[in-house]
Parts: structure tokens; C-alpha cells; sequence
């Protein structure tokens, strides 16, 4: 942050929407940013759920994920197949930040709201899938704005770590996740 704040100053920065306008939807003002958002974050999330789970490229992704001592004896470039996790993730993370730019003001510290929004969904979604933490951040979503609409603005952050706290004592591997079985 400290970097950024360096090079680029503190004020805070807009990037254009991807589209411009506004629309009604069930009496309620939205951008046409926020509806394209809307459809197109289940594409983007369809076709990585496809790669990773019907791709060579995307099982062995997964393999390493889950054992990397034993993909590289089977033969896998561990290296490379980081290289490309990184890549990937640094592409979704800027294509966040594409969407988010159109609607919000961006500085060099504004990282840390979504970055502890996307902790609680992986904790409360699980690791071991990448449809559980998916659904996670639709659920909580719902709940942020259920708990905003009834409690207030304030009471969100608290309830909502609340729930966190509930599911680490409850289900520590999240709610979606499977439940792995060790041999004792």
C-alpha cells in the first residue's frame, strides 16, 4: 500500500463503468455497471469451475493443490503450474478490480475491506472446493443485506463476525466443505 501511496498519491481515483446508465429494477435504482457485474461474475465463475474440473490443466492444478510432493513424482511441472495459479488468481484480482473501479472510488488503501470479506467467505465456504466458497459469498452477500436492511449499517460487520466465530467453533472447515477423514 505503502508503494502505491508513493507512486500514485493518496487521492482517491474512478475508473469509467464498463456501461453507463441506470435501470429499475423491482422499484429499486441500479446501474447497468452493477446488472453486468451480476451476469457476468457466474460466467467467469462457470467457466473456471469447467478448467479446473474438466481440463487436464486444471486437474493437475488441483493435484497440486492438494499434494505437491506427489504431482512432481508423477511427473507435473510444480513450478510452472504455480506460475499459472498465480496468473490466474492475479487476472481475477484485477478483473475485481475492473468491476469494482466503475463504481466505487479507488485509492491505495481500499484493499482491505474486500480482502476481509474474501477471508470470511474462504473460512466460512471451505477450501476444499471452489463451489463452496462460491455459494459462501452469495450467502453472506444475502446476509450483509438483510442484516443492513434490518439492524442498520453498523450492526452488519459485527453480526456478520459473529457468524464467522459461530461457524470457526462449529464447523473450523467450513460450512460447505467436506469433511475429510484421516486414519487415526
Amino acid at each position: 500500500e505503502n508503494g502505491a501511496l508513493t507512486i500514485w498519491g493518496p487521492r482517491s481515483k474512478q475508473i469509467p463503468a464498463l456501461i453507463t446508465g441506470n435501470t429499475t429494477v423491482g422499484g429499486v435504482g441500479v446501474s447497468l455497471h452493477q446488472i453486468a457485474i451480476i451476469v457476468i461474475t457466474p460466467l467467469i465463475l462457470a467457466a473456471l469451475w469447467m478448467f479446473l474440473n474438466r481440463t487436464r490443466l486444471g486437474l493437475a492444478l488441483r493435484a497440486v493443490a492438494q499434494n505437491e510432493d506427489a504431482s512432481h513424482l508423477v511427473g507435473l511441472n510444480v513450478t510452472a503450474l504455480y506460475g499459472l495459479a498465480f496468473a490466474i488468481a492475479a487476472s481475477l484480482a484485477g478483473l475485481a478490480g475492473i468491476f469494482m473501479g466503475g463504481y466505487r472510488f479507488m485509492s491505495p488503501v481500499m484493499g482491505s475491506d474486500p480482502l476481509l470479506k474474501a477471508l470470511i467467505v474462504v473460512v466460512f465456504g471451505g477450501i476444499s472446493s471452489i463451489s463452496g466458497p462460491i455459494f459462501a459469498a452469495y450467502l453472506i452477500g444475502f446476509f450483509e443485506a438483510a442484516c443492513s436492511y434490518y439492524f442498520g449499517l453498523y450492526w452488519t460487520p459485527a453480526l456478520l463476525f459473529g457468524v464467522l466465530i459461530l461457524t470457526l467453533m462449529v464447523r473450523p472447515e467450513g460450512i460447505f466443505a467436506s469433511r475429510s477423514r484421516g486414519l487415526a
